[in-house]
Formats: C-alpha cells, structure tokens, sequence
C-alpha cells in the first residue's frame, strides 16, 4: 500500500517525532509531499534519507507558485501520487476540490480544537474518507465541531518508551521539580507552568522548572 504524507516540518514537536518514527518502522511504501519551502534544522539529519517533495515548488527548483494557484497545484501534486491513502498530519490544507483515486484522511495532532469553523474548514473535514484521533477527546471534538459523517478511528499519541533499569531518586526531597516538553509557541501554554513555579515559590515552597524545546517564544 502507498500512503502520501501531507504534513508541514517548518516545526519541530511531538507529531514531528512521531512522523519519523513511523516512517523509520513501516513497512509500506511511503510518499512525503511539505508543505512547508523548508524544514526544521532538527529535522534534516533524520529525513536526510528520504526523498521530500515541496507542494509549493515548481519540480525541484527553489521556484514557488503564485500563491493563487497553490491549491490547484496541491491538489494535482496529491493525485499525481496516485497514493492509496492520503494522509493530513494536523493541519487544514487549502485544495480546490477533493482529490481523485486516493482515500483522504487527517490525522489530529489536537489542532482540530482551534480550527476557526469557516467554509475552508468545513469544507475540507467534508472532504474526508476518514480520520484518525490521538484520544477519545480528540474523537468528540471532531464529531461534534464539525458534524463528521464518519466515525474518527482512535490511536494513541504516544512516543516508544525504553523502561528505565536504574530506579530514580530525588536527591534533594525537599525541592519540587516542575518539567515540560513542547515546541516553544503560545498555543502549548508554557506560560501556565511558569505561573505554577511562581505560586510555589510564593508559598515558599522550593521548586524548579526545567523546559525542553525550542520555538518562537525561546527567549
């Protein structure tokens, strides 16, 4: 079976991660089509080894379509595939009509909670063979924002975990230690954490915050 990926890797995060792991463990023929000009430095040494197709450059060249005719373009790239399946990492692309031969399905990252209900919306979740959902939550929230004449399949949205052999310990049992992990962008609510460190130390209760990532609001 040959499945497209349609995903953007401007970023780099949890879907990120998991896009790669898939790719590095499945056994079918799989097609990457970016919608991004660019990837994400983190991301060149892992996809190095394969072949990445842009859906806004002209064939190989650094050439990009007037963005009037991207969607048009998208939707030829994507049926030129002539993939079984087309799958939509988390975003809602702009396509001038359903593409034809392939079976069109999104899979939630939890961006279908923040998607504005206008027709482009509407329309593409209208376009759907089907979805996938990272949790029941996920599920509903598809179902009920925007009407889904087919029943989301649920997948869970979790990375491979190696267990741990060496048992861990806090050294000082005195001090809480607060962590997050995330692309560093204002839609993941960092801020929220560092308001929780804040009122901690307000009760004068010692604590840290560790934060792994990297994104926009860095600095």
């Amino acid at each position: 079976m040959k499945i497209l990926h349609l995903i953007n890797l401007q970023g780099f995060g949890g879907a990120e991660r998991l896009f790669i792991e898939y790719l590095k463990n499945s056994s079918f023929q799989n097609e990457i089509l970016c919608t991004s000009n660019s990837l994400n430095k983190n991301l060149i040494p892992e996809l190095k080894n394969f072949n990445i197709k842009y859906a806004n450059k002209i064939a190989s060249t650094k050439i990009k379509y007037p963005s009037f005719l991207r969607k048009y373009v998208l939707t030829k790239k994507i049926e030129a595939s002539k993939a079984d399946v087309t799958l939509v990492w988390d975003f809602v692309p702009r396509l001038s009509r359903k593409p034809k031969n392939t079976s069109l399905v999104y899979y939630d990252h939890g961006c279908s909670w923040r998607y504005p209900l206008t027709n482009k919306t509407l329309g593409f979740f209208g376009m759907l063979n089907n979805a996938i959902a990272i949790s029941t939550a996920s599920k509903r929230v598809m179902e009920l924002r925007f009407n889904t004449t087919y029943e989301p399949k649920k997948v869970i949205n979790r990375l491979p975990l190696k267990p741990s052999e060496i048992a861990k310990t806090l050294h000082d049992g005195n001090q809480i230690t607060l962590g997050t992990a995330s692309r560093l962008v204002g839609l993941k609510g960092i801020g929220i954490s560092i308001l929780c460190l804040s009122e901690l130390i307000k009760l004068n209760i010692k604590a840290k915050l560790i934060i792994a990532g990297d994104g926009e609001q860095r600095n």
